[in-house]
């Protein structure tokens, strides 16, 4: 028995992360809103493939802009089939809406990492899916699409995908019309879906094609011829394809033990790049300190520099002077030889001692001529007091003298008259 058994949205159709199971009889019952109908048209287009005929409005968002909105917006159905599930993942890519088929049952770490983030890149997704699960590649064809799922796989390039078959049926186109008439609740009269299974599942008017068998045959003969060789023996009695298929074997099992090198090499170069790509921003930010704290040390040597040219400079400058000055010294040195410079120095060395002798003669003058002043001021003042007697005296006796003139001139007047 094959159906559809799961419906899954990863960033699509407003919904991050949901998982439904179509796994019998289920009912869609909820208020207006809920997303009835955008999980109708979903699985709708896991049967049509028609874009067109999903009976979405004109005035709402066309399907790919609603249900495949980003670059990480994947659906995928899971359909059971009798030796186990594959799923199909419906992704865009070109701004075209692709599938590919997965022989294997939905696990959500092949979509989403640890962080709950749904990976953007295939190749991440491929590498969780593991190589040794099969994937197919782009269906972009929604007529090959249809052909796959319905079981129109006679043709040679069809093969690898017949195991993804939930029907088998070269004239299927009625099918997906009837499933669409369902879901639209359109012409759901019983005799027009009857009819419609019925020229579906018709035989009449199908040729046999013996090209097809043919080739089956012929393959059927090379692989019995391919199967005898491994027991024909040589006339040694050895089995040369089974030493062919040693070979083989041991050179296949190099080639996986070369592969498993390459993988854990190519895991450890993303573990690298990873951790390169995580501490380039580290990295980075130490340089533009390191750049910052060098511009700093430059500035700081510039400074350096200048106040060591400065200094030099003033050091250059003292040098000369102090050249000068030695200069100076030695030409004087000469002149003080020529002067007899050291007898200068021993008479000035007893200058000290001369200066006290001077001072005790001139104490010993002070205290001889004290008493000689004393008795000169004691004469001076008799004899200043001396001559202010004089004077006194000398005026009183002019004032007479006038007085006497004044006598005279009277009395020589009086004659006179």
């Amino acid at each position: 028995m094959r159906y559809l058994n799961k419906i899954i949205f990863l960033n699509s159709a407003h919904i991050p992360y949901a998982e439904v199971k179509l796994d019998g009889n289920v009912h869609f019952i909820g208020t207006q809103g809920v997303g009835k109908s955008t999980l109708l048209r979903a699985i709708l287009f896991f049967y049509n493939a028609d874009k067109l005929r999903l009976g979405i409005p004109k005035e709402k968002k066309s399907f790919d802009a609603f249900y495949f909105p980003y670059a990480n917006s994947y659906i995928v159905y899971e359909v059971m089939r009798e030796n186990g599930a594959y799923c199909v993942v419906a992704a865009k890519s070109q701004g075209r809406v692709f599938f590919r088929f997965i022989d294997a049952p939905f696990q959500q770490d092949w979509f989403i990492d640890e962080h709950n983030v749904v990976h953007s890149e295939w190749g991440r997704i491929r590498e969780h899916i593991g190589a040794k699960i099969q994937i197919t590649a782009q269906v972009t064809s929604y007529e090959m699409y249809r052909d796959i799922i319905f079981g129109n796989n006679r043709k040679h390039e069809m093969i690898p995908y017949r195991k993804f078959a939930i029907v088998e049926s070269a004239k299927y186109q009625n099918i997906p019309r009837t499933i669409q008439n369902v879901f639209l609740n359109s012409k759901l009269d019983a005799d027009f879906i009857k009819d419609t299974i019925i020229r579906s599942m018709s035989d009449e008017d199908i040729s046999v094609d013996l090209d097809f068998y043919r080739s089956q045959i012929k393959e059927f003969e090379q692989e019995y011829r391919d199967v005898m060789l491994w027991f024909t023996k040589n006339k040694n009695g050895e089995v040369p394809v089974r030493k062919m298929a040693e070979k083989v074997m041991n050179a296949y099992r190099d080639l996986i033990y070369t592969q498993k090198q390459i993988g854990e090499g190519r895991a450890e170069l993303n573990f690298a790049e990873k951790r390169a790509l995580h501490e380039i921003p580290l990295v980075k930010e130490e340089q533009t300190k390191a750049e910052t704290e060098r511009e700093r040390l430059l500035r700081l040597m510039g400074e350096l520099q200048q106040k060591y040219t400065k200094e030099r400079d003033g050091l250059i400058t003292e040098i000369g002077v102090i050249n000068d000055l030695l200069k100076k010294i030695r030409e004087k040195r000469l002149h003080y030889e020529q002067m007899q410079i050291e007898e200068i120095i021993k008479r000035v060395s007893c200058e000290e001692l001369l200066v006290q002798e001077l001072e005790q003669v001139r104490n010993m003058k002070s205290e001889l001529t004290r008493a000689y002043e004393d008795v000169l001021s004691k004469y001076r003042l008799l004899f200043e007091k001396l001559e202010a007697d004089f004077r006194t005296f000398e005026n009183s006796q002019q004032a007479r003298i006038n007085v006497r003139n004044a006598e005279i001139a009277g009395k020589q007047e009086e004659l006179m008259q």
